[in-house]
C-alpha cells in the first residue's frame, strides 16, 4: 500500500466518518477529499474516498468525480449487515440535478450497488400534453400512468399551450429528469436503508416544474428493485387566483 501523504497530497478532506465498512467489526476512517484549482473555488474536481484501514490505505473514486457540494452518507442498502457508501455530487446544471454512488466495500473489495446514470438510462417515460388541460405521463418500463391538470397555471402559460376550447395548438411533449434527490429512508424489511429517488416532471420548458415522481427501491438478490412496483407522483400548488 501507499504512504499516507501519496494519498493525501495535493488534496484538502471534506468530510470524514468512521465506520465498519469491510465487515471486520472494526471502524474504518473514511475521507471524503477533492481539489480546488483556488481556494475561493466552489467546484471541486478529483473527488475520491480515501478509506484507511489500520495502516492500509485505499481508493473509492467515482466515474463522475466533479461537481459541488460532495456529501457521504454510510449505511446497509444492500441487507448484508454491513455498511455501505453513498456519495452525493450535485452537478451544477440548471435542472439541479446530482450525481449519486453507493458502493459496497466487504472484506476491502469495492462493488457497485447504485450508479445514478444506470438509473436515469433504465426508468424512462414519455411525458405528452393532451386536450383539456392534461399532461400525461407514462412510464416506459412497467406502463404505469400518471395524469396531471394544468388548469391551474396562469393564462398566459396556457394560451401559448390550448386554444380557447382548450384543444392543443400542436403536439407538445416534456419530460423527467434526471435523479435530482435521493433519501434514504429506513427499511422495513431489514436493518438498513431503501431508497426514495426524485425526478422532476419537467413541462413545456426546464424551469416548468409540474412535479415529482417519487420511486421507491429496495435491495433483491443482485439489484434495486421498485418496491411493490409502485411510484408516486407529488404536485406543485399554485396560488389562489381568485
Amino acid at each position: 500500500m501507499q504512504k499516507e501523504n501519496t494519498y493525501f497530497y495535493d488534496y484538502f478532506v471534506i468530510e470524514k466518518i468512521s465506520a465498519d465498512i469491510n465487515g471486520d467489526n472494526i471502524n474504518e476512517d473514511l475521507y471524503l477529499v477533492g481539489k480546488k484549482e483556488e481556494l475561493t473555488d466552489i467546484v471541486i474536481s478529483n473527488i475520491k474516498v480515501i478509506i484507511k484501514d489500520n495502516n492500509n490505505y485505499y481508493e473509492i473514486i467515482p466515474l463522475i468525480n466533479k461537481g459541488y457540494n460532495p456529501h457521504l452518507f454510510i449505511g446497509n442498502f444492500n441487507n448484508d449487515l454491513t455498511n455501505d457508501i453513498l456519495i452525493s455530487i450535485e452537478s451544477g446544471n440548471t435542472g439541479l440535478e446530482i450525481y449519486y454512488y453507493i458502493y459496497s466495500f466487504i472484506d476491502n473489495d469495492k462493488k457497485v450497488l447504485f450508479d445514478f446514470d444506470l438509473f436515469n438510462n433504465k426508468y424512462k417515460y414519455d411525458v405528452i400534453y393532451k386536450d383539456n388541460y392534461i399532461v400525461d405521463i407514462i412510464s416506459k418500463f412497467n406502463d404505469k400512468k400518471f395524469s396531471i391538470n394544468v388548469s391551474n397555471k396562469n393564462r398566459e402559460y396556457l394560451n401559448q399551450i390550448y386554444n380557447p376550447n382548450k384543444s392543443l395548438k400542436r403536439p407538445l411533449r416534456g419530460m423527467i429528469s434526471d435523479i435530482i434527490n435521493i433519501h434514504p429512508v429506513v427499511s422495513e424489511a431489514f436493518n438498513g436503508y431503501d431508497l426514495y429517488v426524485s425526478q422532476r416532471v419537467i413541462g413545456y420548458y426546464n424551469a416548468d416544474t409540474l412535479g415529482m415522481i417519487i420511486t421507491p427501491l429496495r435491495w433483491h438478490e443482485n439489484d434495486f428493485e421498485i418496491i411493490s412496483n409502485n411510484q408516486y407522483l407529488t404536485l406543485f400548488g399554485s396560488e389562489d387566483k381568485k
